[in-house]
């Protein structure tokens, strides 16, 4: 779901083993309410959560920043025949955390696509959390995996309904002109895209319906940071759909 850089990625032993820094002020009250995390504990709870729910992992990837005081992570899960994942895709989960009070700890439920890496992190379900005193990290995680199980069905039924989208030139033109304008990718990235969804290189751009934007959108946002990704593929879930699911081409 996130392409993580080699030269920043570390395994689990490398994260259990990274200090965590002092407790910090946080909100403008001078107590230390901002509660450090260790990288590799969090890790190891959500793993533990992701065994306690029944659910099996085929690959987990583990990245952090330079300061080490920001871990992303991607957790894709193995195929269940009880909860079929769209054909070509798997179940994943996307988690972005920081010791440096830059954003507060998120876990992104969606899917990956299986040839391309691709990513689809469906908006509402987003789990966010503060790291703030009292948190509690089984707790949470759990409550995000309870959700996510209760919910495969939306993310089955978002990626069908970009699949059964027809987008004509029009259509596609005005999504990547909102994609700009709401911020969701940089304007110099457009391009880029773009030329993607044109020139039909691989097989996965050449339907013309939304899922093949999508994924022309989430191949070019690959060369960002893990923390650009992730943002992304929120906003992503946001520009492609609406009250009513969506977007249909007018």
């Amino acid at each position: 779901m996130l392409l993580l850089n080699e030269k920043q990625a570390r395994t689990l032993d490398q994260l259990r083993r990274i200090p965590v820094p002092e407790a910090r002020p946080w909100g403008g009250t001078g107590e230390c309410t901002w509660q450090p995390v260790q990288h590799g504990v969090l890790v190891d709870t959500l793993l533990g959560e992701v065994r306690r729910a029944g659910l099996r992992c085929k690959s987990t990837a583990w990245a952090v920043n330079d300061a080490e005081t920001d871990l992303f992570g991607c957790v894709v899960f193995a195929p269940d025949a009880k909860r079929p994942a769209p054909d070509g895709t798997v179940f994943s989960l996307a988690l972005r955390h920081s010791n440096a009070g830059r954003y507060a700890m998120a876990f992104g439920f969606g899917a990956q696509v299986v040839v391309c890496t691709n990513g689809v992190l469906a908006a509402e379900h987003f789990v966010t959390k503060k790291h703030t005193k009292g948190v509690r990290l089984d707790a949470e995680i759990r409550t995000g995996l309870e959700r996510f199980l209760d919910n495969t069905q939306q993310i089955s039924d978002f990626i069908a309904g970009l699949r059964q989208t027809k987008l004509s030139p029009r259509a596609a033109d005005r999504l990547l002109v909102k994609a700009g304008r709401d911020k969701v990718v940089p304007w110099s990235h457009l391009g880029k895209v773009d030329a993607l969804w044109q020139n039909n290189p691989q097989g996965a751009f050449r339907p013309r319906n939304a899922w093949s934007l999508y994924n022309c959108f989430t191949e070019v946002m690959k060369s960002r940071s893990a923390a650009r990704q992730f943002s992304t593929l929120s906003g992503l879930g946001r520009l492609f759909e609406n009250d009513r699911g969506p977007v249909r081409p007018a």
